[in-house]
Parts: C-alpha cells; sequence; structure tokens
C-alpha cells in the first residue's frame, strides 16, 4: 500500500511499510506491517476476501475496485468521507 485517504487523513507510506499480498486463488489477502508504524488498516495477518465484477469484500467491507496505471485502487464509500487505499505492485 502507498496511500491511505478520506476526509479525516491523509497518508502516504513508503514502498514495503505495508504489504497486501492479494492471493486470489484463496481468496485470501495477507496483511503483513511494519511493527513501526502506527497506522494500519488493518493488523498483520490473514483475511478471507470474496471478489465479484466490482467489488472486493474484507472484513465484511464491500470495497469498489479498478485498476489504473499499474495500481490498484480501493475505495469504501469514498464520497460519504470513506477509506480510500491505492496499491502498487512489488
Amino acid at each position: 500500500m502507498i496511500e491511505v485517504s478520506s476526509a479525516l487523513m491523509f497518508d502516504d507510506f513508503k514502498k514495503n511499510k505495508h504489504v497486501w499480498d492479494f492471493d486470489v486463488d484463496n481468496n485470501q489477502v495477507i496483511v503483513k506491517n511494519k511493527k513501526e508504524e502506527e497506522l494500519q488498516m488493518l493488523e498483520s495477518g490473514t483475511y478471507d476476501i470474496e471478489i465479484t465484477d466490482n467489488k472486493i469484500t474484507i472484513e465484511s467491507t464491500p470495497y469498489d475496485y479498478y485498476f489504473s496505471n499499474d495500481r490498484l485502487d480501493l475505495g469504501y464509500q469514498v464520497a460519504s468521507d470513506g477509506p480510500r487505499l491505492i496499491f502498487v505492485r512489488k
């Protein structure tokens, strides 16, 4: 993850501070956070995901997603100050 934002916060992350490995074959995301980071969207661990044509559901939160310029963009109720997460490949 390189960026997270909402109306209440905005933070840029350096590569490899928050690593989310999406394992689509097993419907899981593996989250690895550096311990010194205070802001974490999810604790380090493995989470089940469900992927449909336009949503990725993680921990019962249905994120809209799209790909743009080699980035994965996830958003949940962004127009209402919900979180927006942007990922790049390693």
